[in-house]
């Protein structure tokens, strides 16, 4: 009888110390989640200015590839 009631203790001690290490473990995992996240919305706000820099230059380098004149060739008349 008392070796049923010290079994079922340990059974109990163990499912709770079962049941912490898992909420532990999800906190752990959702914080590093949510700052990964916040932490990646910061770096997209700083990409979106660079990526506006790129796209000035993207388009500097259209206009002076359509606006050189090159050998041999008549530039397009504006209608």
């Amino acid at each position: 009888m008392v070796m049923r009631v010290v079994v079922v203790a340990l059974v109990v001690v163990v499912v709770l110390v079962a049941l912490v290490v898992v909420v532990v473990v999800v906190v752990v995992v959702v914080v590093v989640v949510v700052e990964l996240i916040y932490k990646g919305s910061e770096d997209d706000e700083d990409d979106d200015d660079d990526d506006d820099e790129d796209d000035d230059d993207a388009d500097k380098v259209l206009h002076n590839m359509h606006t050189q004149i090159r050998p041999n060739c008549r530039p397009v008349r504006s209608q």
